[in-house]
């Protein structure tokens, strides 16, 4: 009897097996992750993604969180589990295998090594470190300090080693006194010279960066009066002027023009009209040089509705050659694709991307509206070293997201977690070449970690 009973059990068993086999739920594949490489996908490219969020050990503790996308060659991404630092700041860049991140509220850089993802050091500048560059060459990070108001301690540029292979490496080498408010950079690339606008001292101060001239050789050689609080700039090569926005609204100018590339001092040499008149701009937000150089796109809000829109300036006569108004749109930050698409982000609270086709510069068109996650105030946007994804970072109540665009369809392809709940400061970087030291896996060279 119980011989009979036990041979139906197995019988029962093995028809069970069989009938799972058939289904496929027997089956022990890998359901992959949507956000991992394939196991022969080789990395060509690193996304940086810095905000702040709790930490894990305490959750009632808010650190600086940086969650790192790698792209393969096949289109695959991959994430990480976010890097926990101290607090970052909202200005990111990145050089010689490193990614670099203003921290103001501790007065610090802080630089990983994104060969590793690991923090690197921290590096110790001014007050309230804001804006950070790279200079032309690579070498050397540029950073604007910058102290409350009726601070003795004057505002200034600190200077950091970028060369791995120096002695100096993430150290900084100069701090350049400037004018009240340091606020943004540019680089002239003919000339070896670094601007600083200067907010609340209505100045832009040159610092000389050949290091031929022994004597000037990162100082102060400069201030040129521009307006009432001068803020965001941009360099073009093709004209060799820098273009200034003045954020002062009752300013003459809406944007100031300085020669950069002069044989002599630089100065200012004209400026584009505050006003909605044909060839004037409203207040402008944000500008940036074409890849080419020939023009200058401008974002810029309404004098006289809740939107705004998207200009182009001619480098070759410095005059306002077009302008597209975005209706219920306050365009903010922007990155340049190919065939000259911009993708240009709204204001804080906005969940669009709107895509402008600057094809033909001088008669601007909307294509279409894609829609992402929540945009931070002055939301940073990336574009993919090969220019075929734009990274676009959204802020969370708990945590934030990555939404990734493909260039080509203008569609969303992905949306990527992130810990931090309001990640802003993003950035890229080539991946394919970097290397870990041999037998180093957290690439710590004995620099200051804060």
């Amino acid at each position: 009897m119980k011989s009979n009973l036990l041979n139906v059990v197995v019988a029962s068993v093995f028809l069970l097996v069989v009938l799972l086999k058939l289904s496929g739920c027997g089956d022990t594949e890998h359901v992959p992750n949507p956000f991992e490489l394939a196991p022969d996908e080789m990395p060509t490219e690193k996304i940086f993604v810095a905000g702040s969020g709790p930490s894990s050990s305490n959750p009632d503790e808010v650190v600086g969180l940086v969650t790192v996308i790698t792209h393969g060659g096949r289109d695959d991404l991959a994430v990480t589990t976010p890097l926990e630092t101290a607090l970052l700041g909202e200005a990111t860049v990145a050089t010689g295998g490193h990614v670099y991140v203003s921290n103001p509220e501790a007065g610090s850089v802080t630089a990983l090594f994104a060969a590793t993802d690991a923090l690197e050091g921290v590096v110790r500048v001014g007050i309230r470190p804001g804006s950070i560059a790279v200079d032309p060459s690579g070498q050397f990070i540029f950073v604007t300090n910058q102290g409350a108001t009726g601070d003795a301690r004057p505002d200034s540029v600190s200077v950091i080693d970028a060369n791995p292979s120096t002695t100096t490496f993430l150290q900084e080498i100069a701090q350049i006194q400037v004018e009240d408010g340091a606020s943004d950079l540019a680089f002239s690339t003919r000339r070896n010279r670094a601007f600083v606008s200067n907010r609340l001292a209505g100045t832009v101060s040159v610092i000389d960066t050949d290091s031929a001239n022994v004597t000037s050789f990162l100082s102060t050689t400069a201030s040129i009066p521009v307006g009432p609080s001068p803020g965001v700039m941009a360099y073009s090569p093709d004209s060799g002027h820098v273009y200034v926005i003045i954020s002062f609204p009752t300013a003459g100018d809406s944007i100031a023009i300085v020669d950069a590339d002069s044989l002599g001092a630089p100065n200012l040499v004209s400026g584009v009209p505050r006003g909605n008149a044909a060839g004037e701009l409203p207040q402008a937000d944000f500008l940036k040089a074409s890849r080419n150089g020939d023009f200058i796109w401008v974002s810029f809000s309404s004098q006289t509705s809740s939107g705004g829109g998207i200009a182009v300036i001619d480098t070759a006569t410095d005059t306002v050659v077009s302008r597209l108004d975005l209706a219920g749109f306050s365009p903010s930050r922007f990155v340049e694709g190919d065939d000259s698409m911009l993708f240009v982000s709204g204001g804080e609270g906005t969940n669009s991307i709107v895509l402008i086709d600057a094809s033909t510069p001088f008669a601007l068109r909307e294509v279409s509206r894609i829609a992402v996650g929540t945009a931070a105030v002055n939301r940073s946007l990336t574009l993919s070293l090969d220019r075929t994804r734009v990274y676009v970072p959204n802020s969370g109540e708990e945590s934030g997201t990555v939404s990734v665009i493909d260039t080509a369809t203008t569609s969303v392809i992905a949306t990527i977690p992130t810990e931090s709940a309001h990640p802003n400061a993003i950035v890229s970087i080539d991946a394919a070449g970097l290397d870990a030291p041999a037998g180093d896996t957290s690439a710590d060279q004995g620099h200051d970690h804060g």
